[in-house]
């Protein structure tokens, strides 16, 4: 069962460097996170 969402507000921030690089390349991050996924 998945577990209960747990960041609050701002916690994207605790991340700087995934947070930067969704904000500037999102695309980038969509297929990284894709490929780790499909493996």
């Amino acid at each position: 069962m998945a577990q209960p969402w747990q960041a609050g507000l701002f916690g994207c921030l605790e991340d700087i460097p995934t947070c930067l690089l969704g904000w500037c390349c999102p695309c980038y991050l969509f297929g990284s996170n894709a490929q780790q996924i499909d493996g």
